[in-house]
């Protein structure tokens, strides 16, 4: 049966991709030649829509019909698959009933805490919130506040806290439990020791998963370009990757460890560090 009805629907493609093109005289004047080229332009445009529909209806499943849980594995699976608008009973979920309340809501946050140590470089901390408004969109604040680890050993006067900043818009590529993408479009800036205050734009991408209770894992690749009175600050790419892994403590309280790499311009050659922090889901 299955075969019966892709053959019936491959016909009914063919006929009309070729249909159009086979009864007009001036491709049957022009030859088979011509007429070969122009079916085989055709059906590349037509195998291209199909495409871009079925990436379409996959981005619309994966945002438009996306709730949350109140945090990650609270009731089971995070991410659910329900209505345009959040209900008690989630229409396509695939959890039994058990004595813990279902929670589908279209907005998800968190708010995290951690220090970061980059050997020989700088200490410091960073705040972050995050997440998504209405089903596929939200806020990002983050800053990064540091100075030069030669401060605590006497090498260096302490003169004013180092920043980071960064603030902008998250949107959903793809939410499912064991693997999220999401991207994010931000201003950022940066004020770091006795340079000028730089500022520009920055994009980040960000990769989640929900393995398995009580595991979290989260990487994040930024990549910006600063400006300085107009123009670029550098000819290079300030880049940072954020590799982290978590496990849920209690309730929506989240401990987490991480790796950070810096290549920045304005903090001088490529570095790695170490992450601990905690985060709360709500």
């Amino acid at each position: 049966m299955k075969k019966l009805i892709s053959a019936i629907f491959l016909s009914i493609i063919l006929a009309s991709v070729c249909s159009a093109q086979t009864f007009n005289p001036g491709f049957i004047e022009r030859g088979p030649e011509k007429f070969v080229e122009s079916v085989e332009i055709q059906t590349t445009s037509t195998l291209g829509d199909l495409l871009a529909e079925i990436f379409i209806d996959m981005w619309f499943v994966n945002t438009m019909l996306v709730t949350f849980d109140d945090y990650p594995y609270a009731n089971g699976k995070y991410i659910r698959l329900g209505s345009m608008m959040p209900t008690d009973t989630d229409v396509f979920s695939e959890y039994e009933d058990t004595e813990k309340p279902k929670v589908n809501q279209y907005y998800r946050f968190a708010a995290d805490t951690s220090f970061f140590f980059f050997p020989g470089r700088m200490v410091g901390n960073e705040t972050r919130f995050e997440g998504m408004l209405w089903k596929f969109f939200g806020p990002i604040f983050q800053i990064d506040t540091f100075t030069t680890s030669d401060t605590f050993s006497g090498q260096r006067e302490f003169k004013s806290l180092d920043t980071n900043l960064q603030l902008g818009l998250e949107m959903s590529i793809v939410q499912t439990n064991p693997f999220s993408l999401y991207w994010a479009f931000c201003w950022q800036r940066i004020q770091y020791r006795d340079m000028p205050v730089s500022s520009g734009i920055s994009l980040q991408l960000i990769a989640r998963s929900y393995p398995a209770s009580p595991v979290l894992i989260e990487w994040r690749g930024t990549i910006a370009l600063m400006m300085l009175n107009g123009k670029p600050y550098s000819s290079k790419f300030n880049w940072e990757s954020h590799l982290e892994i978590g496990m849920m403590m209690r309730g929506p309280l989240e401990v987490f460890a991480a790796w950070r790499y810096f290549a920045y311009e304005d903090l001088g050659n490529p570095t790695n560090g170490v992450e601990v922090g905690v985060r709360y889901h709500f």
